[in-house]
């Protein structure tokens, strides 16, 4: 693992991700954080970005649903 770091290391434009969750198997549920950094390649600003997020809706594990928890 810390060799694919030292790679990642070398492409700093490229999006990095710190995904910490926690697993409730009991209850089927999860919770979490992602701290994602990005740097802009575009020749224009960007004041928002979107990121798609898919509940399971009811295919495999249940009814399914996220909760957007606003940024600080």
């Amino acid at each position: 693992m810390a060799g694919a770091r030292k790679d990642v290391e070398k492409l700093p434009e490229i999006p990095q991700y710190d995904i910490q969750l926690e697993v409730d198997f009991e209850n089927a549920a999860f919770t979490g954080t992602a701290q994602i950094d990005y740097t802009n390649l575009e020749e224009v600003d960007l004041d928002s970005l979107y990121f798609r997020l898919f509940p399971n809706s009811g295919k495999s594990y249940g009814s399914g649903s996220l909760e957007s928890i606003p940024w600080k």
